[in-house]
């Protein structure tokens, strides 16, 4: 990370910059600034206009780094000049009548921008002033055509449909502040919303309910099994903790030693399932606790994943009744920091994660020390901040052991696997449990 520096780069500075590129010069356009952060008061810059991958802001904390930028060579080489004027617009001014949007929204138009793009390569189009109605509608047919991979062929879907159509207007929006602007509508006459089979759906999703509902057979096995893992909870910490005094002891001793005091510290505490039943127990209780908190509360996974040490909170009315709140933040409606009302049992949860994460959080510590004395300006030091007081963390092996948040992608991992040790044959994801709190 040494070629980072620091700048007189900051907020101020990033806002005073123009919304439209296509009368700069290329040395002006270039530079200007994408994603800044800040490390200890210095403000460091990550990503510029010139630069092929943007890295971005407004993403939850539940977001593996892979989904926080966009990769401009993702997209063919012809057109990268005029789709980095119009994201750079997107990304500073947004779209007509819209609010700017997020990192992830951002993205996610970059996305269903490609087919397009890919499409108008394949009719030997490399220019947006060829793109005519004719062209769209081709398009429209292309879209229409097209099934989703696997055993069984399927049509896109309505709402899958849509994004990409409205991708295209949007890309007619934001092309006349480029220098290469599309001349006509891709279709004057109609909308995307229409042409997907969208009308007279309601719009929020034209596409009905879509989280399935966790049958009560079903949950209330999940949640026995949880609330079963939490009362337990306690004393599989206190081997934990036990076991990795007696790790620490021997930690220059080889891998036979290690193992075999492990296992002797085990027996001590009675625990018979040997070092390896004893990890997957361990991680298990991490997921126990997400259930249980999922499931009392209605939060999203992202509310979850942001809870840090101190989460818990309780207050008393005027007869003496007390009540319990789990502080949170909340990026879906621009709630911000928010407090979720729960019961006794969450109260659990929360003081068994507290514990759970600490040897994680000094992980933390130490990754946070050690980059400091390296290099005083690696944007990593920022990164790991935003994580030391985190909850729902763990080791990610695929990125030098750091100790991170975990992502939306490893919870479906986990609550597969401990539906699975349940004996429940249902397809689990987090976003279930909030529609099972409000049924």
């Amino acid at each position: 990370m040494s070629e980072y520096i620091a700048t007189t780069v900051s907020p101020a500075r990033i806002a005073a910059q123009p919304t439209n590129v296509s009368d700069l010069d290329y040395s002006e356009r270039d530079a200007l600034i994408v994603k800044a952060i800040q490390v200890d008061g210095h403000w460091l810059v990550l990503s510029r206009y010139g630069d092929d991958i943007w890295y971005l802001d407004g993403f939850t904390s539940n977001t593996p780094d892979s989904e926080k930028c966009i990769d401009f060579r993702r997209g063919p080489l012809v057109f990268r000049r005029v789709l980095k004027e119009l994201m750079y617009r997107y990304l500073r001014r947004g779209r007509e009548g819209q609010k700017r949007p997020t990192g992830s929204t951002i993205r996610g138009f970059f996305k269903v921008t490609l087919p397009f793009l890919e499409y108008l390569t394949v009719l030997k189009i490399y220019s947006f002033s060829e793109i005519t109605p004719s062209v769209c509608d081709a398009y429209v047919k292309f879209c229409k055509a097209q099934t989703v991979r696997g055993l069984n062929a399927k049509p896109l879907s309505q709402s899958y449909l849509h994004k990409r159509l409205f991708a295209v207007e949007g890309l007619y929006e934001l092309s006349q502040y480029s220098h290469d602007p599309i001349r006509e509508h891709p279709w004057a006459d109609n909308s995307s919303f229409a042409m997907a089979g969208l009308i007279g759906r309601r719009r929020e999703g034209g596409r009905g309910v879509r989280t399935p509902l966790i049958p009560d057979d079903v949950f209330c096995i999940l949640f026995d099994n949880a609330y079963r893992a939490i009362e337990n909870g306690k004393n599989l910490l206190d081997i934990r903790d036990a076991l990795m005094a007696a790790v620490k002891e021997k930690k220059h001793r080889s891998a036979s030693s290690l193992l075999k005091a492990k296992t002797q510290c085990l027996t001590s505490f009675g625990w018979e399932g040997g070092v390896e039943a004893f990890e997957v127990a361990i991680f298990r209780l991490r997921t126990a606790c997400y259930i249980v908190l999922a499931s009392v509360s209605g939060c999203r996974n992202h509310e979850l994943t942001y809870l840090q040490t101190g989460a818990h909170h309780r207050t008393k009315d005027d007869e003496g009744t007390i009540f319990h709140w789990m502080r949170s933040r909340s990026d879906k409606t621009d709630a911000g920091i928010h407090d979720w009302m729960i019961p006794n049992v969450g109260v659990r949860a929360l003081r068994l994660m507290e514990r759970w994460a600490r040897p994680y959080q000094i992980m933390l510590a130490e990754e946070i020390t050690s980059r400091r004395r390296s290099n005083p300006l690696d944007p990593e030091i920022a990164k790991a901040q935003q994580h030391s007081q985190t909850l729902f963390i763990g080791v990610d092996s695929k990125r030098g052991n750091r100790v991170r948040t975990l992502c939306h992608r490893r919870w479906s991992h986990w609550l597969t696997t401990f539906a699975r040790e349940c004996g429940v044959d249902w397809n689990l994801a987090s976003h279930q449990f909030r529609r099972k709190f409000a049924n």
